[in-house]
């Protein structure tokens, strides 16, 4: 059985490699996002000089296939006894797609795969009480997570990726929080 020192220093380890990864990704992901933001030339570009960006008309394509008008989502019972809620689910599901604004954020998403082949969303729930611990705010949330702010285990495989050994989304809050 391992002790807490060796867990921790694996754990130390494990981090250690994926921080270094992304390190070494973060060069390569720069480069990709510049292109994708029209910065191809190294100096500013002169008058003369024709600048088209593929790599963002492509990934324009793209995100108009994939992501195309505003979707409606359907819901499908996998059972007899789903079937008379599956039409309020339905509902509720596309209301929060709108109102949360799931839009957005999956082209984000979607325009980090195109250029680097990983794009992260995240979903959660925020629920905020006040002093007397009342309920001040209780909803879900869907944010799109920036690939710099993304750990994840150096041995995966992005079509695998619910097998990595460990993801981190990177999160900073301020002192006051």
């Amino acid at each position: 059985m391992a002790t807490p020192k060796k867990k921790s220093k694996a754990l130390k380890s494990s981090l250690s490699a994926a921080i270094n990864f992304q390190k070494g990704r973060m060069d390569e992901a720069q480069t990709y996002m510049d292109f994708l933001n029209g910065k191809q030339y190294v100096k500013k570009p002169q008058p003369n000089d024709v600048s088209f960006n593929i790599c963002h008309t492509t990934i324009q394509a793209i995100l108009n296939s994939v992501m195309r008008g505003d979707p409606n989502i359907f819901v499908e019972p996998d059972s007899e006894e789903a079937v008379p809620i599956s039409e309020y689910l339905e509902k509720i599901v596309n209301y929060w797609w709108r109102k949360l604004n799931v839009k957005y954020q999956s082209n984000l998403a979607v325009t980090d795969y195109a250029a680097l082949g990983l794009g992260v969303l995240y979903t959660d729930w925020d629920m905020q009480l006040d002093t007397e611990d009342t309920v001040i705010k209780d909803e879900p949330f869907v944010l799109h997570v920036p690939f710099e702010d993304f750990l994840v285990d150096p041995n995966f495989v992005p079509q695998e990726i619910m097998e990595a050994g460990f993801m981190i989304r990177r999160f900073i809050k301020p002192v006051k929080e």
